[in-house]
């Protein structure tokens, strides 16, 4: 099952989702995914990975500032 997570990043919020499949979380948006083990908090974790995927997009110039 799929959960939606967001994250703020300079002001803007950026939607993905994530899942947890035989113990490993994976989270996808538009400009990819990531996945790492997920510990006692996947919703958090997956608040961060977010956060890093959209700060790499950023990097990588696929958003507009």
């Amino acid at each position: 099952m799929r959960i939606d997570v967001e994250c703020e990043y300079e002001g803007k919020t950026y939607r993905g989702t994530y899942e947890v499949t035989r113990g490993l979380l994976t989270v996808s948006w538009p400009y990819g995914s990531k996945s790492a083990t997920p510990g006692s908090k996947p919703g958090f974790l997956a608040e961060l990975i977010l956060r890093e995927l959209v700060e790499d997009a950023k990097r990588r110039g696929l958003l507009k500032s």
